[in-house]
């Protein structure tokens, strides 16, 4: 769905939180893709709000891929952030990001962005992907200043009606949903994005690419 918003000041924080499963290891890092890792960490994915098969009756995990920060209102381009919250490696081999079909469908397959083949995100690090481009695919250099690499998607995040954002497992299963709201929902207003805070709530807040969320 198409994102839209207007340039704004920054907002402080806010409702609109969605608890998520994982949590947080406390480091932090740049956006990194690196090719050809050896050290992948499959082992501890963070499930969130889904509910895949292979989940068992201990819970989730405690750290893995989360959805970190969702920006969809405000001037410049719509963005999500992801963030490793393990200490090792992830391997994101056949992973997807993608948007509902409408606004809280399920995953809308011809939209989504499937990283590629030795697409490693290193221990505490974040990995941004930039909306509301030309073509889906990645990693490209040129990324609106935010980092020095991102991936990109062809769809924005809708900022009127709200929009459900989805990481899904390489067999197409949902590994992690999080909804953004409208703002007439409780959603972000002009200069908020919706960010994961350590105890994986998602709350407005400043925006903080590439940085420790500031809730």
């Amino acid at each position: 769905m198409s994102g839209s918003g207007g340039a704004g000041g920054l907002g402080g924080s806010g409702g609109n939180a969605m608890k998520d499963a994982s949590a947080d290891q406390g480091n932090v890092g740049g956006s990194v893709v690196v090719p050809d890792a050896t050290t992948p960490d499959t082992g501890a994915p963070d499930h969130g709000d889904a509910e895949p098969p292979d989940v068992g009756s201990d819970g989730p995990p405690p750290c893995g891929l989360v959805l970190n920060e969702i920006k969809g209102i405000g001037g410049g381009d719509d963005w999500v952030e992801l963030l490793n919250t393990c200490q090792t490696p992830f391997v994101l081999d056949g992973f997807a990001l993608t948007q509902a079909s409408g606004d809280f469908g399920p995953p809308d397959m011809a939209a989504s962005l499937t990283f590629p083949a030795s697409t490693t995100l290193d221990g505490g690090a974040y990995l941004f992907v930039l909306a509301q481009q030309a073509t889906i695919g990645g990693p490209v250099a040129t990324c609106a200043g935010l980092a020095a690499t991102c991936f990109n998607v062809t769809w924005g995040i809708s900022s009127s009606a709200g929009e459900r954002v989805y990481i899904l497992n390489p067999s197409h299963t949902v590994y992690q949903q999080v909804d953004y709201l409208a703002p007439t929902s409780g959603g972000p207003a002009s200069g908020q994005t919706l960010s994961r805070a350590a105890n994986g709530t998602y709350q407005n807040a400043t925006p903080t690419p590439n940085m420790p969320n500031g809730i």
